[in-house]
């Protein structure tokens, strides 16, 4: 499976090439499924790679800077710690 959404967008591009030339309408309408198919498969890997670049940038906001604690990195930015037991 590609994992290139300009690969998915061209595939698709051909299909409906395809499509236009086809003899039947059954061959017609499976060509031009296929091409949705395809179209929809680039929308879900850049989906997933907005999502894959969201991720990797929280990670690194929650690296601590220099000379910093994770814990301190973690208050900085607002993070919610649970209070401890010998609190109550």
């Amino acid at each position: 499976m590609p994992g290139d959404p300009k690969e998915c967008r061209e595939r698709a591009l051909e299909c409906v090439e395809l499509a236009r030339t086809a003899n039947t309408p059954e061959h017609k309408q499976l060509l031009t499924n296929l091409a949705q198919s395809w179209i929809k498969l680039a929308v879900e890997i850049e989906r997933e790679n907005a999502l894959l670049n969201e991720h990797g940038h929280a990670l690194q906001a929650d690296q601590p800077s220099t000379g910093e604690s994770t814990t301190r990195a973690r208050a900085r930015r607002g993070a919610v710690f649970p209070k401890s037991s010998s609190a109550r």
